[in-house]
């Protein structure tokens, strides 16, 4: 496993300190547009800035985008019925939870827990651990098994996954509202697996 053990000697409990730490955020979509968002009771739109214990109310059938103002990190959040969320609740509705283990079943479970969001034609997915700059991923679609490399940014540790991308290989259809993901990590010797079950959620903006 030389390729994993790299990646997850970058990985340790403080980050999750660091992202704590970061408190301020920009909503930078919703769906859909005329969707009903509130923060602190008032309403508001795209490119709305709040705080750390500010409260956020999303309406059952819409969801939003927030990013990250210090990371740069992009979060996805789908409303409840009905869900109040403070940013506290909103900040670890994707966190890493490894109680201080650092292992690939902690970073599975990281991925596979709950759906990844594609708004507005785009997803973000977190990959919580660093890769060197001749590491890169692969997904494979499930059933298929057609596979791809997406971009991923170094900087904040983000993978880009857009519809085009998927729609110009026979991946995405407009019939598809979910697609799953077989997850390897690559360099020029060897590969290692992460997960087969990486779900990617499409919403519709309408």
């Amino acid at each position: 496993m030389l390729l994993i053990l790299p990646l997850i000697s970058a990985f340790s409990p403080s980050d999750n300190v660091k992202i704590y730490r970061t408190n301020k955020y920009i909503i930078t979509d919703i769906v859909p547009r005329s969707a009903v968002i509130k923060i602190n009771g008032k309403y508001i739109k795209c490119g709305a800035l709040f705080e750390e214990n500010d409260t956020i109310d999303i309406p059952s059938y819409a969801a939003i985008r927030v990013k990250n103002l210090s990371t740069q990190k992009h979060s996805d959040i789908k409303g409840g019925k009905p869900l109040k969320l403070t940013i506290k609740m909103f900040n670890i509705y994707k966190q890493l939870n490894t109680k201080g283990t650092k292992n690939l079943e902690a970073i599975r479970n990281y991925l596979n827990k709950g759906n990844w969001l594609m708004i507005s034609d785009t997803a973000f997915i977190d990959f919580p651990i660093e890769l060197s700059s001749n590491e890169y991923f692969i997904f494979k679609a499930i059933p298929s098994l057609i596979e791809f490399k997406p971009t991923f940014n170094h900087d904040n540790h983000e993978i880009t996954i857009t519809k085009p991308d998927l729609t110009q290989i026979g991946i995405y259809t407009d019939n598809d509202s979910i697609i799953q993901f077989q997850v390897e990590v690559h360099n020029s010797l060897e590969s290692v697996f992460v997960t087969d079950s990486l779900r990617i959620e499409y919403i519709h903006s309408k």
